[in-house]
């Protein structure tokens, strides 16, 4: 699994990711699913998505809140 995450999900972070799995299969011989995490995504990405060559997941507001009580 390689995953990336930002706040928005872009063709740069797509590529970086899909490229880290690309190279985590040549060096395991293990298939990499990329997973990209992020609040929002643009054109590029959901298009991945759609053709299956990635997973996404939407980040919301109370993801990035910081939860100092269970420091």
């Amino acid at each position: 699994m390689v995953m990336e995450t930002s706040c928005m999900a872009g063709q740069r972070a797509s590529g970086l990711a899909l490229c880290n799995a690309n190279l985590l299969t040549r060096i395991t011989g293990l298939s990499a699913q990329v997973i990209v995490v992020s609040m929002k995504n643009d054109r590029h990405v959901q298009a991945l998505v759609d053709a299956g060559r990635i997973l996404w997941y939407q980040l919301t507001e109370n993801d990035l809140q910081l939860d100092l009580a269970h420091r």
